[in-house]
């Protein structure tokens, strides 16, 4: 397996993340799973498992991949792999060029449809050359595992990939952190130490500042918001190259009180987080599945997002929550309003989001759907 987790890469960390654990699971029923990690980290090779071996592939910027294609190599003239399970879609281009040689079936992970966005070719010139490996890649794999029902749909409309080698199987955060997750309780001390005597509506956005995330979109909305309704109180947690430019724009907006930068937390505290907030908001330009949508529906938490892919596997349109176009601040602002004002639908929207959550994000079931689908593409 490639794989761009670099969790798998950190000292003691390995045999904590949720990542490791599902490999330990996956593991169950193969002769073993070797996972090749690019990583700017100098760390030893790791085998924490008799099935399971972590292999650390250092370099510098892209060179890491690089020593990814140097170590693939030497462990494929050493044992016949089966199978080569890469976790995105440029990776899965290095092994292309490896399954010349080696013969081995290729199931690539696709995550998301960035390179189907234009607005992902917008923020990098150099997205136009991972968009095309991507795409290459892709429609010579012999599998592809995707995440959302729009992803799949997006590959066979324009791609024109056969439906049937496209597998749709969310990655599901291990069943210790969905339990961590559906035991999260309100705590309205917590509540008052950020709504003080000023607000009352604490609305929560956990995402990274960076160009995909769309931030400013939300923050014009916060700031169309708070002219009408000024009790409502936004805690962004996360951190990301955009954080100045951030700060900089809730100074300009005049939301110095409506929007607190929490910064990166400790992932045990989030279900705490999620659970004391009244409103969840994504305002995304592009992504997977995400995995803060699953951790809102665990704890309960109404949530409005931007027409990402995975909004509507999870949640149907004012049923279960509230999904706005992409970049639409204006739309997002209505949405928060509403929300704000209807507290009965907040409840129905959240218990029925709850509901679908627990269906579709099963850790168990994921489990059993990848095992079924590695041992489908290696016996045909």
């Amino acid at each position: 397996m490639f794989s761009l987790d670099n969790s798998l890469a950190k000292d003691n960390a390995s045999t904590s993340s949720d990542t490791f654990k599902r490999l330990v699971l996956l593991s169950k029923g193969f002769e073993r799973i070797d996972v090749l990690v690019p990583t700017n980290l100098f760390k030893k090779n790791m085998t924490d498992h008799e099935k399971v071996s972590i292999f650390t592939c250092h370099g510098k910027g892209k060179l890491r991949f690089f020593s990814l294609y140097k170590q693939a190599k030497e462990l494929l003239k050493k044992d016949k792999y089966e199978l080569v399970v890469t976790n995105d879609a440029i990776l899965g281009f290095l092994a292309l060029i490896l399954r010349k040689k080696y013969n081995f079936k290729l199931n690539i992970n696709v995550f998301g449809s960035e390179f189907y966005n234009r607005e992902w070719y917008k923020q990098r010139i150099f997205h136009y050359i991972l968009g095309f490996l991507a795409r290459f890649a892709i429609k010579r794999a012999d599998s592809i595992r995707t995440d959302t029902l729009k992803a799949r749909d997006l590959m066979v409309k324009v791609d024109k990939i056969p439906k049937k080698n496209i597998t749709i199987i969310p990655v599901v955060p291990s069943q210790d952190t969905v339990d961590h997750f559906l035991k999260g309780k309100r705590d309205e001390a917590f509540r008052k130490v950020f709504l003080k005597d000023k607000f009352n509506f604490l609305i929560l956005s956990v995402t990274h500042l960076e160009d995909c995330k769309d931030v400013p979109n939300l923050l014009q909305a916060i700031h169309e918001c708070v002219q009408k309704y000024p009790k409502m109180k936004l805690l962004i947690v996360g951190d990301g190259e955009r954080r100045e430019e951030t700060k900089k724009m809730i100074i300009e907006l005049n939301l110095k009180e409506n929007v607190e930068l929490l910064g990166s937390l400790e992932y045990q505290k989030l279900p705490h987080i999620y659970a004391s907030s009244d409103l969840f908001v994504i305002s995304s330009m592009n992504e997977g599945l995400p995995r803060v949508l699953m951790e809102a529906g665990y704890t309960n938490l109404p949530v409005v997002t931007t027409d990402i892919d995975g909004a509507a596997d999870i949640i149907e349109n004012k049923i279960s929550g509230m999904i706005v176009p992409i970049r639409d601040s204006h739309k997002l602002a209505e949405a928060i309003i509403f929300m704000y004002n209807h507290p009965k639908e907040r409840k129905s929207f959240a218990e029925a989001m709850h509901r679908k959550t627990l269906i579709y994000c099963d850790f168990e079931d994921s489990i059993k759907n990848i095992k079924c689908l590695w041992n489908n593409i290696c016996s045909n």
